[in-house]
């Protein structure tokens, strides 16, 4: 994937119905139907294609879209998006990760610069104190996911992809904080049944399910958003 491909159609002016939209999805589906989509190459075009949808749609439109057009959660596409990011910031290096798969690559676009070069460094890694040595590729993904924490003790130098995700999160609290503001002191419906609340609430709730210190979401703070 070369950089084009991410960049947004028209920023920020599109409606759901464009039809550069409807381009961007049908790819997408076509995708999701096929049995190569869950593969490091599709991950990488169906990323590709929601960072150009996402930052062409009209502000509002994003998660409505997700969710009824295409049949992704949030987590989903900001997992998609940031595999892309990572496949085109790292397109020299990217031959050496994608046999690695789409669960180890997206493992590896969280990490810092400095832990992937470490990574890359040796062909076999400690497994554990005691265990054995292994290549990226024969390590389990709890496996691989161990070293790479331990690898990345340095937490102040985030990645590019990573950075780009709590970015997001900060905006959706931002614009959750906003309609709060809104809100304050009207009387709600049970729930509430506001579609644009529910709708920046879940979206909060995901993108800090993905956090960089693995903040967990009760699950009653999920079920909550869709009562």
């Amino acid at each position: 994937m070369n950089g084009a491909e991410a960049k947004p159609l028209v920023p920020g002016a599109l409606e759901i119905d464009h039809p550069l939209i409807l381009q961007c999805e049908r790819r997408i589906m076509a995708i999701k139907r096929s049995q190569a989509e869950g593969g490091v190459e599709s991950a990488i075009e169906v990323g590709g294609l929601l960072r150009r949808v996402k930052s062409s749609l009209k502000r509002g439109l994003w998660g409505r879209w997700l969710h009824d057009h295409v049949g992704y959660s949030h987590r989903s596409a900001v997992r998609h998006m940031m595999i892309s990011s990572f496949a085109e910031s790292n397109w020299k290096s990217l031959a050496k990760f994608k046999s690695l798969g789409p669960n180890k690559l997206y493992a590896l676009a969280q990490l810092s610069p400095h832990a992937r070069d470490r990574l890359q460094a040796q062909d076999l890694h400690q497994i554990g104190h005691n265990g054995p040595r292994k290549t990226l590729a024969q390590m389990s993904l709890v496996e691989f996911n161990a070293l790479a924490r331990s690898l990345d003790g340095n937490r102040r130098h985030r990645s590019p992809a990573l950075q780009e995700l709590l970015r997001q999160g900060v905006g959706a609290l931002e614009r959750l904080c906003h309609v709060l503001r809104e809100l304050k002191g009207r009387r709600l419906p049970e729930g509430p049944r506001s579609d644009r609340f529910r709708d920046l609430l879940r979206q909060f709730l995901e993108l800090a399910a993905q956090s960089a210190d693995g903040v967990a979401v009760p699950a009653h703070s999920r079920h909550s958003v869709d009562n």
